[in-house]
């Protein structure tokens, strides 16, 4: 599974470190933890690149937003394997890492609004994994988790475009701020699609499922 979680790399180095970690116990992460952390990162080489698929745009939006190379798969695809708990921890952490490597910020609650909580909300692609009904189909489960977490990051994303951004709506000519936010944000379900068809193709793998069972 770590070597999926590298393969794709959907975040910094300290997303991987903080995997490491999260793997290695099933208890709440602890001062100790973050200390072992920091001490850790400390002998990464400051050269070492990591490939980051949320490098990777297809399509950059104007006022913050991007459709990527399916850079949510890794996060979700680690809350589907390991717990939403875990999950929605290593979603928040990633937001606040995408709030420093792609930033566009210009209010303190859309900020909050537009990287930590709605990346956390990728945590929640996890809440189909145990579902007996849907035991054998797990690119289902899978697409049902990621529509729950994607529909929740919409959710946050229209929050704070509905009262951060009324003025780039005018601009645009648009006088309803929420039909404005609903639109412009509905780039989140393009990047579901691609998650979901790259996410139903790595299930259907009989490697894959054996790696992310163990």
């Amino acid at each position: 599974m770590l070597s999926l979680i590298r393969c794709f790399s959907s975040s910094d180095i300290f997303v991987h470190i903080l995997t490491e970690i999260l793997i290695s116990t099933s208890s709440p992460l602890s001062i100790g933890h973050i200390d072992l952390l920091s001490e850790i990162a400390k002998d990464f080489p400051h050269d070492l690149h990591i490939h980051n698929l949320s490098f990777i745009k297809l399509f950059q939006l104007p006022q913050g937003g991007s459709i990527t190379l399916a850079s949510m798969l890794p996060i979700m695809v680690f809350a589907y394997s390991y717990g939403m708990k875990k999950g929605l921890l290593v979603g928040f952490i990633y937001g606040l890492l995408q709030s420093i490597q792609d930033p566009f910020i210009i209010h303190p609650a859309q900020f909050l609004l537009d990287y930590p909580v709605a990346f956390t909300m990728l945590g929640f692609s996890g809440a189909f994994a145990s579902f007996k009904p849907l035991e054998k189909l797990p690119q289902v489960k899978f697409a049902l988790g990621a529509l729950i977490s994607s529909v929740f990051r919409f959710a946050s994303h229209v929050i704070s475009g509905v009262f951060a951004f009324g003025a780039y709506a005018e601009a645009a000519g648009a006088s309803n701020h929420l039909l404005y936010s609903l639109a412009y944000n509905s780039f989140v379900f393009i990047e579901l699609a691609i998650v979901v068809v790259v996410g139903a193709i790595l299930f259907s793998s009989k490697t894959f499922k054996t790696v992310i069972a163990r």
